[in-house]
């Protein structure tokens, strides 16, 4: 570390005077080098990297006029059987509630 001479105004080190060498804080010039030790340490460490991660299904935001949202607090079981209904059919979460929704009243109107 360089001998920055001291501001007398503040009694603090003044960190534009002196010859301070900030080299290595230097963009580096060659990302290929710098992706190959990254690779390199996620390969040591047994990180999988992002490119082998699975593909994601896609999003479930469709443009449907729906505007009001709900909580509701559910077991894991039920969380999981609603998510699985939902990709196995591609179905938006609202457009799955209305469905559930309608073939439970239906079931109710055919019961009485």
């Amino acid at each position: 570390m360089t001998n920055a001479p001291i501001d007398p105004s503040s009694g603090r080190a003044d960190p534009t005077a002196g010859d301070m060498n900030l080299a290595q804080f230097e963009k580096s010039r060659s990302p290929s080098r710098r992706t190959s030790l990254l690779e390199a340490m996620h390969a040591s460490a047994g990180f999988p990297g992002r490119s082998k991660m699975p593909a994601h299904l896609p999003a479930r935001y469709r443009f449907t006029g729906r505007n009001v949202q709900i909580n509701i607090k559910v077991t894991h079981e039920v969380w999981a059987r609603w998510v699985d209904v939902a990709d196995e059919h591609r179905f938006a979460y609202g457009e799955l509630l209305e469905l559930a929704l309608d073939a439970l009243l239906e079931k109710w109107a055919a019961g009485r």
